[in-house]
């Protein structure tokens, strides 16, 4: 469903081909799209995607000891558990209760700590998970039960060549294996950066996606 929206955006807009951009838990629908999709792909780029659970399953969490990693762990390992956790932390949105989790989950990534000091950084991650869970835990739901049931990288990506970024702080061994089936794939590292790299690095972003 996720990737027939990014379709159907593009058709709101009048978008006949562009450049994609994927990140984390996006890589699954984004890739997918540009299957479904190729001839609007013109390349693409992949900054910190996610792991296909089909690779050993201690990587596909990139953080495991933090908050968030806990609990996609515990998905992995209790799968009919994910409604009923997505159900709760709908309730739990509180601007409050979102900021602790966010400074708990960067807390060893000394780079995101000093971005969530920046005026408006912490006030735009809240926003966007309370967004997340404005009506529904559905959407939520339905991402998590989708890494847990398995993927792999498609061997059938759009787009005449990929950039895959691996943020330094973050960063996961072997992107060149996993990933390197995209078309015409290169591989870089974004020294001192870590899950925040758009507001700690956005002209570099806007620069490999141009550059693609």
């Amino acid at each position: 469903q996720a990737a027939d929206d990014m379709a159907r955006v593009m058709d709101a807009l009048r978008i006949d081909r562009a450049k994609v951009l994927i990140r984390d838990s996006s890589t699954p629908a984004g890739l997918l799209f540009t299957c479904l999709h190729p001839d609007r792909i013109v390349a693409g780029v992949a900054v910190n995607p996610k792991w296909p659970a089909s690779a050993d399953r201690k990587l596909t969490v990139r953080l495991p000891t933090s908050m968030l990693g806990v609990l996609s762990k515990a998905f992995m390992e209790n799968p009919h558990m994910i409604d009923l956790v997505a159900e709760i932390l709908r309730r739990q949105t509180r601007s409050d209760l979102m900021e602790k989790v966010m400074r708990q989950s960067l807390t060893h990534i000394p780079c995101d700590v000093q971005a969530l000091k920046t005026p408006g950084v912490m006030e735009s991650l809240v926003r966007d998970a309370q967004a997340m869970f404005a009506r529904s835990s559905a959407g939520f739901a339905a991402e998590h039960r989708a890494f847990v049931a398995g993927w792999e990288v498609p061997s059938n990506v759009g787009g005449e060549r990929w950039t895959v970024a691996e943020c330094g702080h973050v960063a996961m061994p072997d992107a060149q294996v996993i990933f390197g089936g995209l078309p015409n794939a290169q591989f870089r590292i974004i020294d001192d950066a870590g899950l925040l790299v758009y507001f700690t690095h956005p002209a570099l972003i806007a620069d490999l996606v141009a550059n693609a």
